[in-house]
């Protein structure tokens, strides 16, 4: 794993954390309207915190979980889910090409120190037409990792056809 400022600034990221940063209901809104009605898949989640996500999605399916925060990864774990400590930016993802059917990645990618390798890993280990739900947070917050220019709607929308 790389040695840099980002993995350094979430390796404990979810020590003094009780439950999902932000609230459950984001995560139970995600699940409700994008795979409520999913079985039998395999998913995985990068940047899966400690895995509140996942853990929805486990009762009918095969999930995984990939976090660059060793504390997010221990939590996930203890819920019973299979986690990788991994910076899904910086090295390859430890799965093999077209493993999963779907792959989340919600509001993780404006953390990352190369999106580019990120995504060229997500297109690897997601199966051809599987499912990928990628989300951002408004670059109207003023989020402090929002890279300027990429992560409006329509240059995002493009930087995701690489």
């Amino acid at each position: 794993m790389s040695d840099n400022k980002i993995l350094k600034a979430h390796d404990q990221y979810y020590r003094h954390t009780e439950g999902p940063i932000g609230g459950a209901d984001r995560f139970e809104w995600v699940f409700q309207n994008f795979f409520s009605q999913t079985q039998g898949q395999k998913i995985l989640e990068i940047g899966c915190g400690e895995g509140s996500l996942l853990e929805l999605l486990s009762k009918k399916n095969q999930v995984h979980g990939v976090d660059i925060s060793s504390s997010g990864v221990e939590k996930t774990k203890q819920k019973g889910i299979l986690c990788h400590l991994a910076d899904a930016s910086n090295e390859p993802l430890p799965f093999e090409d077209s493993f999963f059917d779907a792959v989340i990645c919600l509001e993780t990618i404006e953390h990352v120190e190369n999106p580019h390798r990120m995504i060229w890993e997500i297109k690897r280990v997601l199966k051809e037409n599987g499912q990928l739900l990628i989300s951002i947070p408004s670059y109207k917050i003023l989020h402090p990792y929002i890279y300027p220019g990429l992560f409006t709607k329509e240059n995002f929308m493009e930087f995701l056809k690489i």
